[in-house]
């Protein structure tokens, strides 16, 4: 038995180009898929992938309801959009990294604050022994923080 064909999304997703599906009525490259869209009122479909700097972020996916929707300037234009939203979407993942970063910073500050209080000890210290627990425990040290710190509100 043959494997089915990725879908037209993941084939412009993993052969880096853009998927011009005319008439999904006619199209043999990928007839279940076809088939299921046409059944949804589909006819037509153009599949961008989304990138920036050889990273894969996803695809942008037009639909058209007759054949033939879909002009050589409706491709250009659509490229540039993909072009535009790659770099949205990699501003707004970048912008939430940076924001997990600080947040987690402020966790772990706050646990070795807790440690250093209690044992009487400095920040190197306390940070050795955040890390130790994360191993011992087998949990990442930004967990390990957070349970200590969790657990030092319950106490106040």
């Amino acid at each position: 038995m043959l494997p089915k064909p990725a879908p037209p999304c993941l084939s412009a997703l993993r052969e880096h180009r853009t998927i011009v599906i005319n008439d999904m009525a006619v199209e043999t490259r990928w007839p279940a898929f076809c088939a299921a869209a046409t059944d949804l009122g589909a006819r037509t479909l153009l599949s961008f992938q989304l990138f920036v700097v050889q990273q894969n972020l996803g695809v942008l996916n037009l639909y058209g309801d007759r054949g033939g929707a879909f002009s050589e300037e409706s491709i250009v234009i659509g490229g540039l959009l993909a072009q535009h939203a790659s770099v949205a979407l990699m501003g707004a993942t970048a912008e939430a990294q940076f924001n997990d970063a600080l947040n987690t910073r402020d966790i772990i500050g706050q646990a070795k604050g807790i440690i250093m209080e209690r044992f009487n000890t400095d920040s190197v210290a306390a940070f050795q022994l955040l890390c130790k627990l994360s191993q011992e425990t087998n949990l990442k040290l930004v967990e390990v923080a957070r349970k200590l710190v969790a657990s030092h509100g319950d106490s106040s």
